[in-house]
């Protein structure tokens, strides 16, 4: 396989892999929300009686921020374009190393296909630095580009807001149903 096509396809490797961890971290902020959401909303239905009147409010409030949370991290990163340029920028950024030979080698790789370039000289060059840039990009690891840390919080806090739930379901058993009986069916208070 020729240099240019083995840049590309390492590009490709890190743009996959991106997508992949904005949408597992999107993933664990929308079960956090909505497990933390039933929750608090549980103990504010136990809590505080009055607050079944504003049901409307919390309900819309609760969906704002599922809608939000959907938009953030869902919808925008389908409609918003993260090209092999911007994947060659990342990988630079993270590995200074390079010195931007790997963004150069994607933008002039596209002099390579064009047939109204004519320069000989200049397409040995692009060569050259493709083969250079392919050594070093070779001894890179494609998952090590990507920023994992947000990854790793998100599913902390999911895996603390889920334990937290196992842990009332097992002791209080009637805390989550007797918590959405009084949403559903609230009590009038009485004067």
């Amino acid at each position: 396989m020729e240099p240019q096509a083995l840049i590309l396809t390492f590009l490709d490797r890190v743009r996959q892999l991106r997508s992949q961890a904005q949408a597992l971290r999107g993933a664990y902020i929308l079960l956090t929300y909505i497990m933390g959401s039933y929750l608090l909303a549980c103990m504010l239905a136990w809590g505080y009686q009055p607050a079944v009147e504003w049901t409307w409010a919390i309900t819309g409030v609760f969906l704002g921020g599922l809608i939000y949370i959907i938009f953030s991290y869902f919808i925008k990163v389908l409609l918003t374009p993260f090209s092999r340029d911007d994947a060659a920028l990342l990988v630079d950024s993270r590995y200074p190393a390079l010195k931007n030979a790997l963004i150069n080698s994607s933008q002039l790789g596209r002099c390579l296909n064009d047939p109204h370039f004519k320069n000989t000289t200049s397409l040995e060059f692009i060569h050259e630095l493709h083969r250079r840039t392919d050594s070093v990009v070779n001894k890179i690891d494609p998952s090590t580009v990507i920023d994992r840390s947000g990854i790793v919080i998100d599913r902390n806090r999911f895996l603390g807001t889920l334990v937290s739930l196992i842990f009332i379901a097992l002791f209080i058993p009637d805390f989550l149903k007797n918590g959405y009986e009084h949403w559903i069916n609230p009590k009038v208070p009485t004067q």
